[in-house]
């Protein structure tokens, strides 16, 4: 187990994979606005104290049914408890480089289900806390739909005021998380130049594949270091659930990053994704090859006891509260654009998607108590106070796929912690602290307000000035 900065360990590594990724701006989602380099800063006692954080651990929990079970806990930092940690403090590294060299200001916009977001703000105010930047050379806006505003972190960037007016969190009434994204990527087609012509403000839109695989690539190094190549007759299989599935296209770069610079992966790898039935696109093309929901299996009303049930179809609940249910709004891609390239590594080196209910995760929930309590993990008494399921539902999806016989015996798992948190982990940003938007000039009048209040004090002050002149 290490507790060492990842990315100080794997630092040139990850610098050599930024330079790959910007010899290859095809990959993912293209986004309107600037883009920084992929630069790193060179790495001095501010950035090793920046990047603190970033820790993974390795967790053996032994043998479950003749398969052996590790984790992966990529959730380390205590102020937001998720793997965004990972990419968020890289993609701001990259932007303290770009102030560095050019003297022009950044600011992060997002959309975001609530991790992404928290921990890019996090990353934002670990640069200030360390002296890299000041509070008006780097900034984010982030914009988040209703329904997971349980997930927001209070933190500095919030309770000073000065520092809530220059970063401001945007809080959209939709219901779709697409909404939030189109409303963001249009503010920043609309605004970015204006911005950038009046303010010398580079408008950055992180929604792109290359911003997280450059991070996510320190699961690759990590896992071979710890656990050397996937050979012979027992194969290691990468539990992770998904939503877009950045996590895993990050960490197949990783690996191919190594191959190609002849480190020893090994070739008898397979991958489990997990979904909810919310939204199970990756597990039904892996399985259908199509997106479409007509091939859920068929679900009947259990009348003694409620629930929704089938036994047709293992790779999706047998019992379940809601055949739509959604278990935490984090996971709300649909028809995601990482389709291809996921379908790509799954046919290559093979794999299952399983989805899972919230009645079969509350069934485990006490088994996966027990399974981490001997880890740094943990999970609060009481399932009520989660706020991040996706520990749990990794665990609970790996442990069906098991009991399912999905998972060849005698393999090994490597199940990915990306998320887990409880409400007794963190402050909820208050109400007050959230600025309410509907449309892209609502969220322009906002960070041109930010953007001019420096000025109005000079502005205020001429004024004043002139008029005594003028007496």
């Amino acid at each position: 187990m290490s507790k060492e900065s990842a990315l100080v360990t794997y630092y040139d590594k990850i610098a050599t994979v930024g330079s790959i990724c910007s010899s290859n701006p095809g990959l993912g989602t293209q986004e309107p606005g600037f883009k920084p380099g992929y630069e790193l800063p060179p790495l001095d006692e501010k950035l090793v104290s920046f990047f603190e954080p970033a820790t993974i651990a390795l967790h053996r929990l032994g043998d479950y049914r003749g398969r052996q079970v590790n984790v992966l806990n990529l959730v380390g930092n205590p102020r937001t408890r998720t793997t965004k940690t990972f990419a968020s403090l890289v993609m701001v590294a990259r932007a303290i480089q770009h102030i560095r060299a050019t003297g022009e200001s950044i600011l992060i916009v997002t959309p975001t289900s609530g991790n992404k977001g928290g921990a890019l703000r996090d990353a934002v105010l670990r640069a200030l806390e360390c002296g890299l930047v000041v509070p008006d050379q780097l900034r984010i806006a982030i914009v988040v739909p209703k329904d997971s505003i349980s997930k927001l972190w209070s933190s500095t960037l919030s309770e000073d005021a000065e520092l809530r007016r220059l970063n401001p969190v945007f809080i959209c009434d939709a219901e779709d998380g697409s909404i939030v994204k189109a409303m963001t990527r249009e503010f920043v087609r609309q605004t970015s130049q204006d911005l950038k012509d009046r303010y010398n403000l580079n408008v950055w839109h992180t929604y792109d594949l290359n911003n997280y695989r450059m991070a996510d690539a320190v699961r690759a190094f990590f896992e071979i270091d710890q656990l050397g190549p996937a050979h012979h007759d027992t194969p290691r299989i990468q539990a992770q659930a998904v939503s877009s599935a950045f996590g895993l296209l990050g960490h197949q770069f990783g690996l191919e990053f190594l191959s190609k610079n002849g480190v020893d992966v090994g070739d008898n790898r397979r991958w489990l994704l997990i979904q909810h039935l919310g939204t199970p696109d990756l597990v039904l093309d892996l399985h259908y090859g199509s997106f479409s929901r007509e091939n859920l299996p068929a679900y009947t009303l259990q009348e003694e006891t409620g629930l929704y049930v089938q036994n047709e179809q293992p790779f999706f609940p047998v019992r379940t509260y809601d055949v739509e249910e959604v278990i935490d709004s984090t996971f709300y891609s649909r028809n995601p654009a990482t389709n291809e390239l996921v379908r790509e590594i799954m046919s290559g080196q093979g794999g299952e998607g399983i989805v899972v209910s919230l009645y079969e995760c509350l069934q485990q929930y006490p088994k996966l108590r027990h399974l981490l309590r001997n880890t740094d993990l943990s999970l609060p008494h009481d399932p009520r106070d989660l706020r991040e399921w996706s520990m749990t539902m990794v665990l609970t999806g790996a442990l069906n796929a098991i009991d399912r016989d999905l998972v060849p015996s005698a393999s090994e798992l490597l199940i990915h912690v990306t998320g887990s948190y409880a409400k007794q982990d963190f402050s909820s940003l208050p109400a007050d602290h959230l600025r309410p938007v509907a449309s892209p000039d609502d969220m322009r009048v906002a960070v041109v307000e930010a953007s001019l209040a420096p000025f109005i004090p000079k502005v205020r002050q001429a004024m004043e000035s002139f008029e005594r002149a003028k007496r």
